[in-house]
């Protein structure tokens, strides 16, 4: 299996992966097909994630402890201050049925399962209920700690019970999870784009490149050959790809696989894109790419909401470099001392996350039983919003 050391080109291409997100988000019609982005952050994960626990099962001193404490200090300060944020600046901006469609995403975040809040609300390319919830975007970090919930439970059991057949196992699950996802797109389009069953084989893609299915490539030509294909196809589906696409299933081919190409070239060696991608502006977009994400959608949404729903065509500049601001900043004052805060113990981490979680579950749970915290506004505000919602 491969145990990678620290990779900047794989930083680099999460800035790919983010930028494209965050171009997508600002302004449709300059990335159609940006949304790809996430299928490409979901291969990596599936590789760095997989490396690690696949390495520490093998080696006998893998814990399920130790693993989602690093998921902690990974994913929950950053996470907790954009919903805190997102919180307060709902209660003085959204109508009363907005303000509950983003509680119930609080609360479906702070347990991972805002997929499934808004596969039954909204549609990802459902203009008005889309652009107007700041936390849909954390749908895929749903499905990413959904994956590794079950995920390194079905490792260990490999590791104990089957290790001959751990790659076989793997690609099955992977083809399983593609073909239903294709077959299913069409009819059920919603459930495949938000809901883990049908975009574990993009996790997959990577888990499998840890475990080296794909041959290390010992050429150079071949090397750039594979990682310009890699980052072709990337482009390709982001400015092809639109909201009229069927996606994901066959058409999430072309990111998935080029990620994979990308990550695997980089690993077996030197190339024109692994160089690109190691540039020190592109590997420190990719160091904050994760507080990029979760900022720059609930301030693209709150800015729409306050400007009464206008284009954002003027904006964009501004919003671009707010959300690399912000990002910027959470990630060298909330994310790096958690991650990296040596003197904070296991049960901290643990009990401080209980914390919040248990103060913005109650605020979210309150603000549902007040309907919205309707008291914000008049009578008849309300009764508008009560038409339009119902609409």
């Amino acid at each position: 299996m491969t145990v990678p050391h620290y990779r900047a080109d794989i930083d680099g291409l999460r800035a790919v992966a983010v930028l494209a997100v965050v171009m997508h988000h600002l302004s449709a019609s300059l990335v159609p097909g940006g949304y790809v982005g996430v299928d490409v952050f979901f291969v990596i994960s599936g590789y760095l994630i997989t490396s690690i626990i696949s390495r520490e099962m093998a080696q006998g001193r893998f814990s399920f402890a130790r693993f989602y404490e690093r998921r902690a200090r990974r994913i929950f300060p950053a996470l907790f201050a954009v919903l805190a944020a997102s919180l307060v600046a709902g209660y003085f901006l959204l109508l009363p049925s907005d303000y509950e469609a983003t509680l119930r995403g609080t609360l479906g975040t702070l347990f991972f399962a805002s997929n499934f809040v808004f596969w039954r609300d909204t549609g990802y390319f459902a203009a008005t209920d889309a652009m107007i919830n700041p936390l849909l975007h954390t749908w895929s970090l749903a499905v990413e700690e959904q994956f590794y919930v079950f995920f390194p439970v079905l490792l260990m059991l490999c590791f104990r019970c089957f290790r001959r057949h751990i790659v076989p196992i793997i690609i099955m699950c992977t083809v399983a999870s593609l073909v239903v996802a294709t077959l299913l797109v069409k009819s059920k389009g919603a459930a495949v784009f938000f809901l883990s069953p049908f975009r574990a084989w993009e996790l997959l893609a990577g888990a499998l490149l840890a475990f080296n299915v794909v041959p290390v490539i010992h050429t150079r030509a071949l090397r750039e050959l594979t990682s310009c294909v890699g980052l072709l196809a990337i482009a390709a589906a982001c400015f092809v790809y639109d909201e009229m696409t069927t996606f994901p299933g066959l058409t999430a081919l072309a990111p998935v696989l080029g990620a994979v190409a990308i990550i695997q070239a980089g690993a077996s060696g030197p190339n024109l894109v692994g160089r690109f991608l190691q540039w020190r502006p592109v590997v420190y977009v990719g160091l904050i790419s994760y507080s990029l994400y979760l900022w720059h959608w609930p301030l693209i949404v709150l800015t729409r909401y306050a400007i009464g729903m206008e284009p954002l065509t003027p904006y964009i500049p501004v919003l671009f470099v707010a959300s690399l601001a912000l990002a910027s900043l959470s990630y060298h004052f909330i994310e790096k001392p958690f991650r990296h805060g040596v003197h904070m113990s296991r049960r901290f981490l643990f009990l401080s996350s209980a914390v919040f979680v248990s103060a913005l579950s109650l605020t979210s749970v309150v603000g549902l039983m007040m309907d919205g915290f309707v008291e914000r506004f008049t009578s008849e505000v309300v009764q508008l919003d009560k038409m339009r919602s119902s609409q």
